[in-house]
């Protein structure tokens, strides 16, 4: 049953700017100053939402004392469009509290007690005890985690009141992230896996975020009225065109972001102008003037780099490109950086396993340094945060490079001509060389190797002729039939949660130790496990980042695939599970994907349209 949108809807933001004027004695435009009414416009909006919440659950709570499924939808449905009405403030505000509405099926281990093991609340809970069929168990999970719901949304209602306190720019930051999102993980279905009700919450969540911006109505109608029309315009469309679709899993995803998001992401842009919108105060992913998460610049490396690195200037990367380069950085001068990561190779090495020295010690596959500054975490099994630790992990590995960074620092502390590169690019420092120095040199080189210039990139911002149609096919496929961007996800297609990319779990999809066959057995490296100690986390590893993908080969982490189509195959029988391995903390759903040979031919191209190695100078 679809949503009601009916006149009360409708009329919600010009009864809530009603208010506003009233509140504030303005005739025609603000008698004070914009940021004067709008927080009180938030603060009202807010509230209404909250109610329609708090209304919802009550009507789903009622409805589950029925076996009626179609009632019992219906109410579930009620309840997870109020809350998308709601996203966009939620989640801006806190990401831990959004996830006790709406935290994905998988268990998460504490990052501070690893033997503390977080599992899932709200919806989704909720919506996989229904769908798609009530489960034995329906009613009294359902019930628990609609009280779940409730205690979560009376806290909410609390705290209303504080939405008054809020800054002028935050209803602007709030829907460029929902937006984002949207883009992002909405049109993936990320979560609405059972209900397949991805794209229609899309357009609540745009709902959302349109009921937020008429706060900035009277101000903009005042700068710039006709940008004003065209971003509510741009926003009606989209919603009409996630509201009217009829297939999910043939909706084609590209073409709504080009007609339908990058207008409203414009939109955005367009109203920061009007109003001088200018940076906020705390540190972001989203570069200044940024709005589209898939625009050329729009996401920043240094959200992934320690709070210690120093701006990447071209000194410093140039010191990085040459000390990846230099094998005194090794025990006995015997490789470098680049032996592993050879830039005729797109920055790994072609192997199933590196190629390292005799010892004990876990080897993996060789993953590409290309956008890996773009990432939340580092190793595939995600034992360190940043480039600089990496660095330093593999420079202290007897089977890498054999020398801690100090032990190598002290080595080029007689080269006098590196030493002065040193002080012009890491001033004011000194000509001294440490082992912190050259990690922050090394690394400002690496988040320097971005490649965000591919055809799909191309397409994605407007040139739609850059896809062939077999890979646009296969976009519409990886974001909906198959499944892959709820784990792979765009716009970097790895683990990395968008739109505020601090989280990245670790996924359990039952690799083998051979070639995929029935009866095959899970490698047996434990992954993130080794780490942690974590039972969810045996055989875990980060979601690599599908982009260069196609000339990357061997893959997964014991390159046991030699070609994309093995892993399309490995996919498509539902990973390990799906070969009989019995994984009782697979992620990766089990159930056969059924794709034809036509989806699978789809699905590599789009990944071949991920190529992208020109924009990076390795050398």
């Amino acid at each position: 049953m679809a949503p009601s949108h009916g006149p009360l809807h409708r009329a919600l933001p010009f009864v809530l700017a009603a208010a506003i004027i009233a509140q504030t004695g303005c005739r025609g435009g603000p008698a004070s100053p914009p940021d004067a009414a709008l927080p009180r416009y938030v603060a009202l909006a807010y509230t209404a939402q909250v109610d329609s919440l708090e209304l919802a659950l009550s009507a789903l709570a009622a409805t589950l004392s029925s076996s009626n499924s179609t009632a019992i939808h219906a109410a579930f449905r009620q309840a997870r469009t109020a809350y998308k009405r709601l996203e966009y403030l939620i989640e801006y505000d806190d990401h831990a509290r959004a996830n006790l509405y709406n935290a994905p099926l998988v268990a998460v281990v504490d990052e501070d007690d690893h033997s503390r093991v977080i599992t899932p609340r709200g919806f989704q809970v909720i919506e996989a005890s229904i769908f798609p069929q009530l489960s034995p168990e329906f009613r009294r999970t359902g019930r628990a985690e609609v009280e779940h719901l409730r205690r979560v949304t009376s806290v909410l209602r609390r705290e209303s009141t504080d939405t008054q306190l809020r800054p002028w720019r935050m209803p602007f930051d709030a829907a460029r992230m929902e937006l984002a999102r949207v883009a992002t993980l909405g049109l993936a279905g990320f979560d609405a896996t059972l209900s397949k009700d991805g794209l229609r919450e899309s357009a609540e969540a745009l709902r959302g975020v349109q009921t937020s911006l008429e706060g900035y109505r009277l101000a903009m109608q005042r700068r710039n009225p006709a940008a004003w029309s065209s971003l509510q315009h741009s926003l009606t469309s989209a919603i009409a065109g996630l509201d009217t679709v009829l297939a999910p899993d043939s909706f084609d995803r590209l073409g709504f972001l080009v007609q339908c998001i990058k207008p409203v992401a414009k939109g955005l842009a367009d109203l920061a102008g009007a109003l001088e919108i200018g940076t906020g105060g705390d540190p972001s992913v989203w570069r200044e003037g940024a709005t589209d998460v898939y625009a050329v610049g729009a996401l920043d490396s240094r959200w992934f780099a320690p709070d210690y690195a120093p701006p990447p200037t071209a000194a410093l990367v140039a010191l990085g490109r040459r000390l990846f380069f230099d094998q005194r950085l090794s025990a006995g001068g015997r490789r470098s950086c680049a032996t592993c990561h050879e830039p005729g190779r797109a920055l790994t090495d072609g192997r199933a396993r590196a190629s390292v020295d005799a010892g004990h010690g876990r080897v993996r596959n060789t993953p590409t340094l290309i956008n890996a500054g773009l990432q939340r975490a580092q190793f595939a099994d995600q034992r360190v945060a940043y480039l600089e630790f990496q660095f330093e992990a593999v420079m202290a590995n007897p089977r890498e490079m054999g020398v801690s960074a100090d032990t190598a620092a002290g080595v080029l502390s007689t080269d006098t001509a590196l030493a002065r590169q040193f002080a012009q690019a890491l001033k004011p420092s000194g000509l001294n060389i440490t082992g912190q120095r050259l990690s922050l040199a090394v690394a400002a080189f690496i988040r320097s190797l971005e490649a965000l210039d591919s055809p799909f990139d191309r397409a994605v911002r407007g040139d739609t002729g850059a896809l062939s149609p077999s890979a646009r096919r296969g976009f519409t496929l990886f974001m909906g039939k198959a499944a892959c961007g709820t784990c792979h996800f765009a716009p970097l297609f790895g683990g990395t949660l968008p739109p505020v990319f601090l989280e990245s779990e670790p996924e359990v999809i039952g690799v083998p130790a051979g070639k995929a066959v029935r009866g095959a057995r899970v490698d047996q490296d434990p992954g993130v496990f080794a780490v942690d100690r974590a039972p969810p986390h045996q055989h875990a590893f980060k979601t690599p980042s599908l982009r260069n993908v196609a000339v990357t080969a061997p893959y997964m982490h014991n390159g046991v695939f030699q070609s994309l189509e093995d892993v399309v195959d490995f996919y498509d029988a539902g990973g390990g599970n799906g070969l009989g391995m019995g994984l009782s903390n697979q992620t990766l759903s089990a159930e056969p994907m059924h794709l034809t040979d036509q989806d699978k031919q789809d699905l590599v191209a789009f990944m071949q349209s991920l190529t992208d190695t020109l924009s990076v100078r390795a050398r």
